[in-house]
């Protein structure tokens, strides 16, 4: 089982507090619960405060390790050092003669960096899980470009505009006080609402402000200019957020008089 989340462990917290400080825990699990996974038993160890035994190499493991090490010759060494590139280490050891566990303390002494698995193509007992696989190819897919940051803003300003479109759209909506909104005509496209957006220069159509494609009371919302009508080109504008929902009690030539008052 790999995770310690549905198991009982009160059947097994006296063999915890008593055979683990005399073995490892991979001993453990063999005498004891060979269904349970040693992750899920060191967690439980380290939670009720109980220290297991440290594994240690025994001697036969150390002196075929030191026989290894020995073996290693100035050619298997440039051998290695062309493959490690380009070959997992559970396909480089016996390519080379030599055991995984000695290949891995060669390449730690002479600091050579293993090669790691970065694509989904090759075999997944040579990585070390597919989603860590998932996520590293992701974060090299995804990762920032100074040179293209005007094609991101771009594009979060088109899923942007996309999202308000799709609100838009819904039918069937009820407003604050739980009553049905009236359906009203949508026309407009996502290519019209970005000809807007450039021909307003960015800026609230009422206000002038900058708006923004986020979050906030300066985030681009889409305005019917008179609220009787439908989502249709000629009756949409763009304004800020703050301006669109102060329009939901008063019109748009209200908006107009008090943004230009002069007692403001």
């Amino acid at each position: 089982m790999p995770s310690g989340y549905f198991i009982d462990w009160s059947k097994y917290d006296d063999l915890l507090i008593s055979d683990l400080p005399q073995m490892t825990i991979v001993e453990w699990c063999a005498k004891h619960a060979s269904h349970i996974s040693s992750k899920a038993v060191g967690a439980r160890a380290r939670r009720i405060g109980v220290k297991p035994k440290r594994y240690r190499p025994t001697a036969e493991q150390v002196s075929r390790m030191a026989a290894g090490l020995k073996k290693c010759t100035p050619e298997m060494l440039i051998k290695i050092k062309e493959l490690r590139a380009t070959t997992p280490l559970r396909k480089l050891a016996p390519m080379v003669g030599i055991s995984y566990a000695t290949l891995t303390r060669i390449l730690s002494e002479h600091g050579i960096k293993h090669y790691k698995c970065v694509t989904l193509e090759c075999d997944i007992s040579d990585q070390e899980s597919l989603a860590k696989v998932r996520r590293r190819i992701k974060a090299e897919t995804t990762k920032y470009d100074p040179s293209k940051a005007r094609l991101y803003r771009e594009e979060t300003l088109k899923r942007f505009l996309r999202a308000k479109l799709n609100a838009a759209k819904r039918v069937g909506r009820k407003d604050q006080n739980n009553n049905p909104r009236p359906s009203h005509e949508v026309t407009i496209t996502l290519p019209y609402l970005l000809k807007l957006w450039e021909d307003q220069g960015g800026r609230c159509k009422i206000t002038g402000k900058k708006m923004e494609h986020k979050a906030s009371l300066f985030a681009v919302s889409i305005d019917r200019i008179e609220s009787d009508h439908g989502y249709v080109p000629g009756n949409v504008q763009l304004v800020c957020m703050a301006i669109n929902l102060a329009k939901n009690r008063y019109s748009n030539a209200d908006i107009i008089h008090f943004w230009n008052s002069e007692s403001l």
